[in-house]
């Protein structure tokens, strides 16, 4: 990127914190009095800064809501390789415990893997996706009303903050990183952090459609720019930011930003054409900045003709996960085919997971060999969400309900 073009993008970033504090307010009073389809109201959050300490009773169902009689679980779960795992509709810390959000914002729990599934939080609720710490026990719930959270695994959950953020990460207990607002081709997010476990945020200084963290100091964001995409990293915890642009024609794109080992995988994506969307996926090298693409839709070609670029035959994206700057899980699928799916990375260039009748909604990997896939199956009945697991990196999956 040219030097003007770095002192338009500074002068409308400037533009937009001013307009964001400005907006703030107003903003905050717009989203506490719409609600959504009328909200699980009782786990809304309140006004005040301060948590709400009435905790919302678990519900613990006769029978399992998906799947059979659950099994015990492994004594030993394998260490989770993750660098940590972005919030999301599915997600599992180990190859045993899991979370999942069904269609109706209920927040559903698996102790052996999958098969079976109890309700923690059941009735129609705004939440729409998870994020777990390693340790199983806390976790947030993301919602358009705010967040909630849970210290016991789920066993209760009380309403936390008001903020609307689509997408949350957190990497200790009190320190997380998010999304404010809802980003998309016309609107982009301004990315928050949070020190005292999610009751407050604050904006940084850098904005996106996208962030993940490594640890409590690095930290990458991705988001639009003149001239293609910028990925932003902090070695500080979000003190200073070294920006780096991925050169691409056509605006505008949006960007989602996965962290594995290191480094930093940035998914672009563009409107689409002809039944494709554009998309094309790049990874930081040894940490970045500078960025390398890996992968591209292989009927619309964004990058055109690239030496050692996977042209992924999956004419939509889906979502992906990183285990490092060079192992990834990347999912596809193509409406036009039947609603197929499949999974890009691991030991093959692509296998099929899914035939006809599926969209992807979420993945989720414990480990480099277990992981499950989150989808939403046309039935005869009608649509119901499935999850698929596997246990050999993606190279087989079976359906648990």
């Amino acid at each position: 990127m040219s030097g003007d073009s770095f002192q338009d993008l500074e002068k409308r970033r400037d533009r937009k914190r001013r307009n964001r504090r400005l907006a703030s307010g107003l903003v905050a009073l717009v989203i506490a009095a719409a609600g959504v389809g009328g909200g699980l109201y009782a786990f809304r959050p309140t006004r005040s800064a301060s948590p709400v300490d009435t905790p919302i009773p678990s519900v613990v169902p006769t029978t399992p809501t998906l799947g059979p009689t659950p099994t015990s679980p492994s004594p030993t779960p394998p260490v989770q390789e993750l660098a940590g795992q972005v919030s999301g509709p599915i997600q599992f810390v180990d190859d045993q415990r899991g979370w999942m959000v069904d269609a109706d914002g209920q927040i559903l729990a698996t102790t052996d893997g999958g098969h079976a599934w109890n309700v923690q939080i059941s009735g129609t609720s705004n939440i729409t996706a998870i994020d777990m710490l390693g340790d199983g026990l806390h976790g947030w719930g993301v919602g358009d009303g705010g967040l909630i959270r849970t210290t016991d695994g789920g066993a209760h959950w009380v309403t936390w903050s008001n903020e609307s953020l689509s997408s949350v990460q957190f990497v200790t207990p009190d320190i997380g990183w998010g999304v404010q607002g809802n980003p998309g081709p016309d609107a982009h997010g301004a990315i928050v952090k949070t020190t005292d476990g999610g009751a407050t945020w604050e904006p940084q200084s850098v904005d996106g459609d996208s962030v993940c963290a490594l640890d409590e100091r690095v930290v990458f964001t991705a988001g639009p720019a003149p001239g293609g995409v910028s990925l932003s990293r902090s070695g500080d915890g979000g003190a200073s930011w070294i920006d780096s642009l991925i050169s691409l024609s056509g605006e505008p794109w949006t960007a989602t930003v996965r962290c594995g080992g290191i480094d930093a995988w940035v998914l672009v994506q563009d409107g689409g054409a002809a039944g494709h969307l554009p998309y094309a996926l790049f990874r930081t090298g040894e940490g970045g900045p500078d960025t390398l693409p890996v992968l591209q839709e292989a009927g619309t070609r964004p990058l055109g003709d690239v030496p050692g670029v996977l042209g992924a035959q999956d004419p939509y994206p889906g979502p992906f996960v990183a285990f490092d700057g060079q192992d990834f899980r990347f999912v596809g699928w193509c409406p036009a085919c039947g609603n197929s799916v499949a999974l890009y990375g691991g030991t093959r260039e692509r296998t099929e997971v899914v035939q006809q009748g599926a969209m992807p909604l979420g993945i989720s990997f414990a480990d480099r060999e277990h992981g499950w896939l989150l989808v939403q199956m046309d039935e005869p009945s009608g649509s119901q969400l499935k999850v698929l697991v596997t246990s050999d990196g993606g190279s087989t999956w079976t359906a648990l309900s």
